[in-house]
Formats: C-alpha cells, sequence, structure tokens
C-alpha cells in the first residue's frame, strides 16, 4: 500500500468557508469532509 500524498487545490475564500461550515456541523476536520464527498 502506498503512503499518502499531499494534495493542493485552489478555491476562493467563500468556497474555502462554506467547506469549513460544512465539515464542522459533521464534526470532520477539512480534509476528511473533502475527501469524503
Amino acid at each position: 500500500m502506498k503512503s499518502d500524498v499531499q494534495l493542493n487545490l485552489r478555491a476562493k475564500e467563500s468556497q474555502r468557508a462554506l467547506i469549513d461550515a460544512a465539515a464542522e456541523i459533521l464534526h470532520k476536520s477539512r480534509t476528511d469532509f473533502i475527501l469524503e464527498i
């Protein structure tokens, strides 16, 4: 099995805020939220 790798992306500040708000509601980190959707 390969090790984890870093993944970067560009988003607007408003998009990041929306992702962060949704992740917080679900009690998940930003990374976990993005990888599960």
